[in-house]
């Protein structure tokens, strides 16, 4: 697999900005789907992770999010071994 498909969504007005990177959750209840970084209780409530941010994206912005795939690991911030 050498492919990604991503799509863009909105992040959360209320909630902090995303980083190329993060993990992130629909948000719990929401009906416009924005998002919000999947911290644990986030994730706790919205039961599974939508996808990783690959672009950052300020509150209320658009967030381009990788939903399968392959993501390099320069936007996972993962140390390479």
């Amino acid at each position: 697999m050498n492919g990604l498909v991503a799509s863009y969504y909105r992040v959360d007005p209320d909630a902090g900005a995303l980083q190329a990177g993060d993990v992130v959750v629909k948000r719990p209840g929401a009906q416009d789907g924005a998002l919000v970084r999947a911290e644990p209780a986030a994730l706790a409530d919205a039961g599974a992770a939508l996808g990783i941010v690959m672009t950052p994206a300020p509150p209320g912005g658009f967030a381009l999010v990788a939903l399968w795939g392959l993501v390099p690991y320069e936007r996972t911030n993962l140390v390479r071994s």
